[in-house]
């Protein structure tokens, strides 16, 4: 099936932490398309800044697993484990569809997923 991932990072190196982390990516899922990394204001209002961008890729496992990988990513990457909206985000991999299935809908409605999700579809 093929999954949507949004990537995410509020540090003050998030593009370079994007862009690894889609390096990542390239090692879990096949076929995988990538947008440009851009910039949007935190959904919170803190006043933050969010690099971003969406991958496309093929998975042919379960999405618990796949989501499971991305949470050992972000421990990795510096993220504190069930870390809650706000503070510092290394990096925040969400699996927002998977096949035909939106697995998170608030994301899927959101600009940080919309803007590389509209620019996979154009491509």
């Amino acid at each position: 099936m093929i999954v949507y991932v949004s990537i995410g990072s509020n540090m003050s190196d998030g593009e370079s932490m994007v862009k690894t982390a889609l390096r990542y990516l390239t090692t879990v899922l096949s076929g995988i398309r990538i947008s440009s990394v851009y910039s949007t204001p935190s959904v919170s209002g803190d006043g933050r800044t969010y690099f971003n961008a969406v991958a496309a890729g093929q998975w042919s496992d379960s999405i618990e697993l796949l989501h499971t990988l991305f949470k050992q990513y972000e421990v990795l990457a510096g993220r504190k484990p069930k870390q809650k909206s706000g503070g510092d985000v290394p990096v925040d991999l969400d699996i927002v569809m998977a096949g035909d299935s939106i697995i998170r809908p608030a994301d899927y409605t959101r600009e940080y997923f919309l803007i590389g999700y509209r620019e996979l579809q154009c491509s």
